[in-house]
């Protein structure tokens, strides 16, 4: 219960509906890792995910937190199994996630259109609270999101690619304009998903 009403607090501090005291700060989120710690053993003990690095993880076309120590585990993970969809599908979380907040904007218009696109993609359903704590990994991941877009790349085909990039796309757009810090932060997941601007474009033969 804790676990979830820290995430709302985090979903209604990024849209503005908190009173200006309580909005998410630096200063807060390393708070809220402290109280995640004193209470993991307790999460742990329930069977509970304890870590807020949030992935999806679908059962039945639906979607929940896991702790997948960031991409590192999805990584680990997609070596014994050589599932594709899955990793895809925490790659396209992850990047769409952080498309979001790209900006340091979360907007109500991304967070749904992360969702959409998830359902049409993944056939998975995703919390606003999850993509919320999910946009903001960059505060407490332990391995750069542009580092694990390049690996998992290695393991994804060129379609695979091309779709979350596209996915990114229209995330950026789901505002009605693209940024400066959003079509930079585009061109950087693009770099690391070894796509040319030709195979970004063109449709696989």
């Amino acid at each position: 219960k804790l676990i979830c009403y820290l995430s709302t607090q985090l979903e209604k501090d990024t849209n503005g509906s908190n009173p200006p005291c309580h909005h998410l700060t630096y200063q807060s989120v390393a708070i809220f890792q402290a109280r995640f710690q004193s209470i993991k053993h307790c999460v742990k003990a329930r069977g509970l995910s304890a870590d807020p690095r949030a992935s999806p993880s679908t059962t039945k076309g639906k979607m929940k937190l896991i702790s997948p120590r960031s991409s590192s585990k999805s990584l680990k993970q997609f070596a014994k199994t050589k599932n594709t969809e899955a990793l895809k599908t925490s790659l396209m979380f992850a990047t769409l996630a952080r498309t979001a907040a790209a900006d340091s904007n979360v907007k109500d218009v991304e967070v749904k259109k992360v969702q959409e696109i998830m359902r049409r993609v993944a056939s998975t359903e995703c919390t606003a609270a999850s993509i919320n704590v999910a946009a903001k990994s960059h505060l407490f991941e332990n391995m750069p999101l542009q580092q694990f877009v390049s690996r998992a790349a290695k393991c994804l085909s060129l379609d695979d690619r091309r779709e979350v990039a596209q996915a990114i796309a229209e995330v950026c757009h789901a505002d009605g304009r693209v940024s400066e810090m959003e079509a930079q932060y585009f061109n950087g997941i693009v770099a690391s998903l070894q796509l040319s601007a030709a195979e970004l474009m063109l449709h696989a033969a």
